[in-house]
Order: structure tokens, then C-alpha cells, then sequence
């Protein structure tokens, strides 16, 4: 049976319910910082976003790459949210990851503010060894190969074999797949060759993922 070694796990959307409204409130914070930053009207705002997203994986490498934007002003404005009003305290999940073996990190392409806060509020933090965020990975964000590689260098070079990685985009499961690490879709069933596992919420990974403990 496999034992994993290392645990990359996503944050946004996969530690917690996307019914909470916390991605939502991030996502309109992101476009009024183009309404307001660029000038825009919000219909080419949204536009511009998804142009972004398609091209670069994220609002943020668009603006970077296009509008020689402050990226910590940016990370700032779209993180300023009061997210004690829709993360609360998990339990259950704290059980679940107090049993894995493995070592545990965050990767996000948010900020590590950003994913302090959200591990302290879900009353976690202190079961992660790291958070690999947009800034240790000197903002190159997934899905670009490149970030994963990052990860895999600041996490002590561990076997890809032996790492496993918990996403709730499919996107972002591409380059792991291809670079020898487990993929786990947290999500809806889907058949696809990036996936390797697929688990409604991290709640499940004990009964669905062998070789966690």
C-alpha cells in the first residue's frame, strides 16, 4: 500500500464548502480592484479577468505581466474581507488530518496572510508544516509547471511518487499528473486523465484515498 511522503493541498475551495460565500466575496474584491485600479466598467473588468485567467492561470500574473502592478497592493485589496462571518472552526477535518502521516503543506496562489487566516479560523494551522503561497513561489502561480517545481524544491525535493496533491481545479492537476505526483480532485465526480482520485470534500479522503495514514 502507498505511504505518502508529502501532502500539497490547495486552499481556496478545498478546505472548505464552496457554498460559504468566502471565494464569492473574493472574487467580487477582485474585480472592483480592476473597476477602479484600470478604470474600467465592470462588464470589461469581468472580461479582462477571464482573458487573464485563460492566458496566465491568474488575475494577478495578467496584471503583472501587463500593468506593472504592486502585487502585495493587489493581494491586500482582494483578501480584505471579513472572513469570521463564513469560516468557522472545522473539527472534523482537524481529526482527519491529525491521522495523516504525511507532511503537509499549503500551495495556494493566494497570499500566506490570506491562508494564515483562513488555517486560524478553521482552527488547523498548526497541523501544516508550511504555506507555499504566491509569494514563495516569487509569483509564479499554478498552473504553470514551474510552481510545482517550486513546491516540490521548498518541500526538501521529496519523490514526486510519494507526494499527493489536493486541488479543486482541474487545471491545476495537469502538471502535477505529469511530473509523477498524485492528483486528488476535490469535487464533483469527473472523468479525466489528470485526476487520479476525486473526493466530494476533504472530509472523505480516509475512506476514498488508501495509504494515508
Amino acid at each position: 500500500m502507498q505511504n505518502y511522503k508529502v501532502l500539497y493541498i490547495d486552499l481556496d475551495e478545498t478546505l472548505y464548502p464552496k457554498t460559504n460565500g468566502l471565494w464569492l466575496s473574493i472574487s467580487d474584491r477582485i474585480n472592483q480592484f480592476l473597476v477602479h485600479r484600470l478604470q474600467l466598467s465592470m462588464r470589461d473588468a469581468q472580461a479582462l479577468r477571464q482573458h487573464y485567467l485563460d492566458t496566465y492561470g491568474t488575475t494577478l500574473n495578467g496584471l503583472l505581466i501587463h500593468h506593472d502592478i504592486d502585487p502585495m497592493d493587489y493581494l491586500d485589496f482582494v483578501h480584505d474581507i471579513a472572513i469570521e462571518s463564513m469560516i468557522q472552526p472545522a473539527p472534523e477535518l482537524r481529526e482527519i488530518l491529525k491521522q495523516l502521516s504525511a507532511r503537509r503543506f499549503i500551495f495556494t496562489n493566494a497570499s500566506v496572510q490570506h491562508a494564515n487566516r483562513v488555517l486560524n479560523h478553521l482552527s488547523i494551522h498548526d497541523l501544516f508544516e508550511g504555506v507555499i503561497d504566491i509569494q514563495a513561489l516569487e509569483f509564479i502561480n499554478k498552473p504553470r509547471r514551474e510552481a510545482y517545481e517550486k513546491a516540490l524544491s521548498l518541500s526538501g525535493n521529496p519523490n514526486p511518487n510519494k507526494c499527493m496533491l489536493f486541488d479543486d481545479r482541474i487545471a491545476n492537476l495537469y502538471p502535477a499528473k505529469e511530473l509523477g505526483i498524485i492528483t486528488v480532485l476535490v469535487g464533483e465526480e469527473v472523468q479525466d486523465p489528470a485526476v487520479d482520485y476525486v473526493v466530494h470534500s476533504m472530509s472523505e479522503i480516509l475512506v476514498k484515498i488508501p495509504g494515508l495514514k
